[in-house]
């Protein structure tokens, strides 16, 4: 919950959560004990952050079919879902293993998106090869699920001095592949 948060009615509940997370040490004990019998409470607020964030995502992916966050994505109630899940791929290194281990079990997760956009151009073109008999795709070619493969054709033909050798042998491999669809 947001520090921000207010109820339908107007109370700022945010900041009263705020608050007695702040005053744990003056709270009574059956204070403590009931704000601890509510399945939701936390303590320290990273904890709560990051398991908002955490649900956040997963109602993402149930409600999208996929857990690839568009840049600047906020949800319908203003969270920044997109800073959330960059900043759980750029700080993979520090995360808990509990957290990994919970990012890694929802299926579809990547670390890597560019990684991952790569490989889904390549499963395209290796399919389009096979189908076609060639790799000549036209620059305007989409699949019949919307993937937009003659851009990705395009895109690896310009990039090759950039590209990694292991990338462009790959694609050097699927049968037809040409480096210079046309020439002058």
């Amino acid at each position: 919950m947001s520090f921000s948060y207010e109820t339908e009615d107007g109370y700022a509940l945010g900041k009263w959560v705020d608050k007695q997370r702040q005053r744990k040490s003056k709270l009574s004990k059956s204070r403590i004990r009931k704000l601890e019998s509510l399945k939701i409470w936390v303590w320290n607020k990273n904890i709560a952050d990051w398991e908002e964030g955490f649900q956040q995502l997963l109602i993402y992916g149930e409600e999208n079919g996929h857990y690839l966050v568009s840049r600047g994505y906020k949800t319908k109630d203003g969270y920044n879902l997109s800073s959330w899940v960059n900043n759980q791929r750029g700080r993979k290194r520090t995360l808990s293993s509990n957290r990994i281990k919970k990012l890694k079990s929802v299926k579809g997760w990547v670390w890597n998106v560019n990684e991952e956009q790569w490989e889904r151009g390549y499963a395209y073109m290796v399919e389009y090869s096979k189908k076609e008999g060639n790799c000549l795709v036209p620059v305007n070619k989409i699949t019949e699920d919307g993937y937009t493969l003659g851009r990705w054709v395009n895109k690896q033909r310009t990039r090759k001095k950039t590209m990694s050798k292991d990338r462009q042998k790959r694609l050097e491999d699927i049968s037809g592949w040409v480096w210079a669809a046309r020439k002058k």
